[in-house]
């Protein structure tokens, strides 16, 4: 999500800190005293936000100016947690647009600039992009942590419908495929004793490829 003027302009009584909670979800506390990296997590101070009537009051207040900058496909996570009463605000992209498609809430116009930015969703995206996950020999050699296969799974499984609900299916059979091959990665990953070439795409004469 693009950084704005966090002097916005017209805005009083407004702190860079309530403005970056508002959009990015950061600690509700500021620190009481400069503290370490590895203490900050740990350390409360004073209240961003006197209660949560004040952070909701603070939020209409910086809303018109943060749904503005907002990327295509994203909203500040206030928009989340304080409009739409989900808890625990979704951060990836697809996590995103999966709450805004599903709910009718992409702006007009807005699909376009989303499969404009997000290759993953573009019609017309080349063949190349991501083709190591359509080779599980290929994929299975490569260096993935847990945490990549995780995203890049659903991210394929969100793509993946996301072209079929627009009649695509050559590209939602393809992120189907992709996803199928980085979660077979993972449970290889998972499987102790197993090397990162273990799992049903592997091969046991050794690896050759016709």
């Amino acid at each position: 999500m693009p950084r704005i003027n966090r002097r916005l302009r017209g805005v009083e009584h407004v702190t860079a800190a309530q403005i970056e909670n508002l959009e990015f979800g950061t600690q509700l506390y500021k620190p009481a005293v400069p503290v370490e990296v590895s203490e900050a997590s740990s350390v409360k101070g004073e209240p961003l936000f006197e209660n949560a009537a004040h952070r909701r009051a603070v939020w209409a207040k910086v809303r018109e100016e943060l749904m503005s900058a907002a990327a295509p496909g994203e909203r500040p996570r206030a928009y989340y947690s304080l409009e739409l009463r989900i808890p625990n605000p979704p951060h990836a992209w697809h996590e995103q647009l999966c709450v805004l498609e599903s709910r009718g809430l992409l702006r007009e116009g807005e699909e376009a600039a989303v499969e404009h930015v997000i290759q993953e969703l573009n019609p017309e995206q080349s063949p190349n992009f991501l083709s190591i996950f359509d080779d599980p020999e290929r994929a299975l050699g490569s260096p993935h942590s847990r945490y990549q296969l995780r995203r890049s799974a659903a991210e394929f499984e969100f793509a993946a419908g996301w072209h079929a609900r627009r009649g695509r299916e050559e590209l939602a059979e393809r992120y189907r495929n992709r996803a199928a091959i980085a979660r077979s990665m993972l449970e290889a990953l998972h499987s102790p004793g197993l090397g990162p070439r273990a799992g049903p795409f592997a091969r046991s004469n050794g690896g050759g490829q016709s």
